[in-house]
């Protein structure tokens, strides 16, 4: 068991009472106020869980209208039944409870079990609920709840109304007697406000004076049987009103049982959800809490993170290494390590997030020991060395292989030779126990002797120059203490013969330990520059591999469509010939239909032996290469090879005067043997096909090279091209009708003769 001053000598009930801030009702606030460690590491792993679970929920649970619910079951337990307004509040903290419970049963049982298992004891009691709405409001007990109340409250409306006019006439006959607001209140009675003076003119029965005594409150004879009926109606109101009340408080009394469990979960919630709150204000992470050695990783000090920016703690021990001696400068910051590793340990054992890196591994320590600071007692009549070695007796006697050991200065407080002797003996007896052991110290001797035991390590603060503030394992610190004096301003010559004081020893040590840290400081500052080049190259080398397989995929998908795509163009083409040889007969054997049934056949045969020019091309195209001479699809010209854009794929291609960007996959690339094509010959010998073939391409392929079609056909004068989309789906047959419909440079079109193509084809009237 971990004593209530090691809490307090670390600080963690400044923790608790964090905790207990982000907390709304006050049994959660109590949990946190009395946080302690786990029992054992299963205990502290569900408190990780649960907090996991509670960062992620998506839905925000009304805690803060929860509380006061112990307050008014108090009152309820004291008292015969609640005010309305009370009731009200219980209203409101029952459709609190409904809330919950809504909420938490609509959560997922597998991303929320912790959650929705804390939250199983939220009960909605809406029947209690709506009787409490249906009864009180605001301004007190409903009179739509009770008829009885009812007639009252109209027979006393009507009783004072009478008696009010009664009054008024009095007024109106004689004002002269009467104060400017005449008509009050006094002990349940209308009565008259009369003035002193005159109070003889007016016979009644006198209630009270005014306190400045310029005013005499009369009930006049005449009001007096209207008031008493007025009394009477407004006792029989307070009767049904309490009537009312008290049964409302038995139905409470009631279903109080299911109110307490209910209140208990949404406390046990609200816990929960104040712990999330304390991880994410300080981006806390879920840690391993029941490791077998200390692994301390990117860790900063809670409460120093709220004041400044702080250097994060980076501490890892090998299993084999139960001591480690840190050393350094003053004010370099050795303490704050000591607090630093004691408070994560807390945390850790309470099942609280750190704030530290996820990768950080805690030893589940039973024990928790610690000798930091001034321990003198003026009461008990020790110094600070006997406090210290008061305390180190006790550590000496209780620790063990559970124990975490913290020592701040150990050794100090006495003569070098003798500290450093007890200190030697007190680091090994610890180490025959097994306790991990973290220290500090000034003492060289106690450097020697960590550095010559297994088991044992030496680390320290570094400095270069100033203190920078980080644990430097593996290498013990220099105090420092000439340079340190310099900087606040110490008279240099003390420093100077101080310095001739040092032994010379203790000087190539110093200095040697200042170029260790001085190299790995560059080697540090070599190893994350490796390590970002590093996790570069592996992001690159992730996003290839994702890119290889999805084009794999890709691949695969086009091979299957164009499969498929040539299965229908093959069923299409036979219905086309079918039409065709129909059409031929129809019209007797022209020669347009035979000329267009030759030019259909021609395309289907051009159309069924793409696959086998695809791959043709695929393989050629690897070889294209600046210089070379190549054949566009799109453009169906011939021109030369400028340059290669490796990353974007594309090829600059020069025609002529004309450069063009163009993919690869557009390009054919050309030998010397390549036979010419033949082309239609327009103006000027220019070789142009004035129809184009459509089929297979998809939408957006499709417009490009239709639109680019007709600015070429523009440019050599043609008046009118014979566009191929097929029947198909109708996809190509939409698209081209809507570019004719939409773009200026096509004047008029129409759908194909059933000898130029039928429905297959789209004829096209250019605007030369």
């Amino acid at each position: 068991m971990i004593p209530e001053e090691t809490f307090d000598r670390l600080d963690f009930t400044r923790i608790r009472g964090m905790i207990a801030e982000a907390c709304a009702t006050p049994g959660a606030k109590r949990k946190a106020m009395s946080l302690a460690p786990c029992e054992n590491p299963r205990e502290a792993i569900v408190r990780f869980s649960e907090t996991e679970e509670a960062l992620c929920f998506k839905q925000s649970l009304p805690f803060s209208v929860c509380a006061g619910t112990d307050a008014l079951i108090e009152s309820l337990e004291k008292e015969r039944y609640l005010a309305p307004k009370e009731f009200l509040k219980l209203s409101t903290i029952l459709e609190g409870f409904s809330t919950i419970e809504r909420r938490i049963s609509s959560a997922s049982d597998e991303e929320y079990p912790l959650i929705k298992q804390a939250g199983s004891g939220v009960k909605s009691i809406e029947g209690l609920r709506a009787r409490i709405v249906e009864t009180v409001d605001e301004d007190g007990v409903k009179e739509s709840c009770s008829p009885r109340l009812a007639e009252l409250r109209r027979s006393m409306a009507s009783e004072r109304r009478v008696v009010m006019r009664g009054l008024e006439s009095m007024i109106s006959s004689r004002p002269e007697i009467f104060q400017e607001s005449a008509i009050h209140f006094r002990e349940g009675r209308l009565v008259l406000a009369v003035r002193r003076e005159r109070g003889d003119e007016l016979q009644g029965i006198v209630h009270a004076t005014s306190s400045g005594g310029a005013t005499v409150f009369i009930e006049p004879f005449e009001s007096v049987t209207g008031n008493n009926r007025l009394r009477s109606l407004k006792e029989e109101e307070r009767e049904e009103t309490e009537r009312i009340l008290l049964e409302l408080a038995g139905a409470v009394r009631e279903n109080v049982h299911i109110i307490q469990r209910s209140l208990k979960a949404v406390e046990d919630l609200d816990f929960i959800f104040g712990r999330a709150q304390w991880a994410s204000r300080f981006s806390a992470s879920r840690v391993d809490p029941d490791a077998e050695f200390l692994d301390i990783l990117n860790a900063r000090h809670p409460l120093l993170e709220l004041k400044r920016k702080v250097v994060p703690l980076y501490l890892k021990l090998s299993p084999d290494t139960k001591i480690l001696l840190i050393s350094g400068p003053n004010a370099g910051g050795k303490s704050v390590v000591l607090k630093s590793i004691g408070i994560l340990s807390l945390l850790s054992l309470c099942g609280l997030h750190l704030p530290a890196s996820a990768d950080t591994r805690i030893p589940f320590f039973k024990k928790i020991f610690i000798d930091i600071g001034d321990e003198q007692s003026i009461d008990d009549n020790l110094s600070s060395f006997t406090a210290h070695l008061a305390n180190l007796k006790r550590i000496l006697e209780d620790a063990d292989e559970t124990s975490l050991v913290l020592l701040d200065e150990l050794g100090s407080s006495t003569s070098p030779e003798e500290g450093g002797a007890l200190g030697m003996a007190v680091l090994s007896a610890l180490y025959e126990k097994g306790a991990t052991v973290i220290a500090t110290t000034h003492l060289e001797s106690l450097k020697y002797f960590v550095e010559q035991h297994h088991g044992m390590q030496n680390a320290g603060m570094e400095f270069v120059g100033h203190p920078t503030y980080r644990l430097i394992m593996g290498i013990p610190g220099t105090s420092n203490a000439l340079s340190i004096a310099d900087d606040v301003g110490f008279p240099k010559e003390v420093t100077s013969k101080a310095r001739q004081y040092l032994r010379p020893e203790l000087v190539e040590m110093s200095n040697l330990i200042r170029r260790l840290s001085e190299e790995r400081l560059i080697a540090e500052e070599l190893r994350m520059k490796l390590e970002q080049e590093y996790l570069y190259l592996k992001e690159q080398e992730e996003k290839y591999r994702a890119r290889e397989a999805e084009l794999d995929e890709r691949q695969k998908k086009f091979d299957t469509e164009l499969i498929n795509e040539k299965k229908r163009q093959l069923s299409e083409a036979r219905r086309d010939i079918e039409n065709l040889v129909k059409s031929i007969r129809e019209s007797g054997a022209s020669r347009e239909s035979v000329l267009s049934a030759k030019r259909l056949l021609k395309e289907q045969e051009d159309g069924l032996k793409a696959s086998e020019k695809e791959k043709h091309l695929l393989s050629s195209q690897a070889n294209i290469e600046a210089g070379m001479r190549v054949r566009s699809k799109k453009i169906r010209k011939e021109g030369t090879v400028v340059d290669i854009h490796d990353r974007s794929g594309e090829v600059l291609v020069e025609f002529g005067t004309l450069k063009i960007s163009l993919p690869l996959s557009d390009l054919e690339p050309l030998s010397e043997s390549s036979p010419a094509k033949s082309f239609v010959q327009v103006k000027d010998e220019v070789p142009f096909d004035t129809r184009l073939s459509l089929r297979g391409m998809y939408a957006e392929e499709a417009y490009e090279r239709l639109s680019f079609y007709v600015t070429e056909a523009l440019s050599l004068g043609v008046q009118e091209v014979y566009i191929v989309h097929g029947k198909g789906t109708g996809v190509l047959r939409n698209l081209v009708m809507e570019f004719a419909r939409t773009d200026r440079r096509v004047s008029s079109f129409r759908v194909g003769e059933p000898f130029e193509g039928g429905d297959g084809v789209t004829v096209l009237r250019l605007a030369v």
